[in-house]
This record gives structure tokens, sequence and C-alpha cells, in this order.
């Protein structure tokens, strides 16, 4: 498979993973860490891992705020959780990171650690963002706790979700490119 189409398999299963969120599930159980990493391995060195994912995401926010979840706004919604946007960046930066130095027949292998590290970011980063914008927690070391503590029941599904479905997404690909037709990636990545 020649680097084009490589690419644009990549690109729909960022797509598919951003959109699943419109699918029923528990809090923080969703393919989108995952996407987050996964692009940050395979569109790495280039700007499109960020734009792609985060993209994504925003477009599936748009229609998960103001379908889902509108009766909890007033008004047509444009933007969700500046901390989730920064922590998906951070995802991403973790990924491209850890796998601009390893070969894609590894690449399964480190979804996992990569995994477990990125949801440590994406917790410490999203309670740290409710601490500065929710007013309930008071502005000083013991309301940043509080953030933190509050947040510790979803960092269960997180942690979960951003390992399980990074061994799906990263094993798609590798059975596709050992069983079906070889994947070419960026020179440095092959």
């Amino acid at each position: 498979m020649n680097k084009k189409t490589s690419i644009l398999l990549f690109i729909g299963i960022i797509i598919v993973a951003a959109f699943s969120r419109l699918l029923p599930h528990p809090w923080n159980l969703t393919p989108v860490g995952a996407m987050a990493i996964f692009s940050g391995a395979y569109l790495s060195r280039n700007l499109w891992m960020y734009i792609i994912p985060l993209a994504a995401y925003w477009i599936s926010d748009l229609v998960v705020m103001n379908s889902i979840y509108a009766s909890y706004y007033d008004g047509f919604q444009w933007f969700g959780s500046l901390g989730v946007f920064i922590a998906l960046g951070a995802m991403i930066l973790i990924s491209s990171l850890i796998f601009k130095s390893k070969s894609k027949s590894s690449f399964l292998a480190w979804s996992i650690p990569t995994a477990v590290l990125s949801s440590v970011a994406f917790f410490l980063i999203t309670n740290f963002g409710a601490f500065i914008s929710n007013p309930i927690y008071p502005k000083n070391f013991g309301g940043l706790m509080m953030s933190y503590e509050a947040g510790l029941p979803f960092f269960q599904n997180t942690l979960s979700s951003n390992v399980f479905y990074s061994i799906v997404l990263f094993g798609l690909v590798h059975l596709f490119d050992r069983f079906v037709i070889p994947i070419t990636l960026a020179p440095s990545q092959n």
C-alpha cells in the first residue's frame, strides 16, 4: 500500500474513533484517547497529527454537546472543554515522541505503555483544567487536590479504554500490514 493510501486509512480510523462517541457508552469509555495515541504514532512529524484528530474530536463534540447533552446548555455550543483539547494534544505529542524511534513492527507492543502514560497525562491536565475553571474548587493546593480526587472515579475508564482501544487500533493496522497488504510509513518508521 502506498504512503498516500496508508495515510487515508489512518485518517479513516481516526474519524471512526472520534465519532464512536455518539454510541452509548459509560463515562470516559471511548476510543478518543487511543485515537490521539494512534495519530501521534502514524501521522508523526507532521502538523496533521494534531489537526486531524482534534478537528474530528471537535466536530464530534459539536454533535454530542448540541444533541445528546443539549439540555445542559443554553443555546448552541461551539466549543467544549479546553482542558480536553490540551490533554488530547499532549497525548498526541507523547505518542509521537515515543514512536518516533520505534519500528512499525514494535508499534503494537509500545501502544500499551504509551496508553498508560497518556492516560495519566490526560487525568492530570483535564482535572487541572477543572480546578482552574470550576468555581466549586478553592484556588489553593487543597482545591487542586479536591479536583484530582473528584476525577479519580473517571480515571479507571480512561485508562481501560485507552489501553483496550489502543490495542484494537494498533492491532488492526498490524494485522492489516501483516496479512492483507504492507503499510508504508514515513521512511524513519519502516
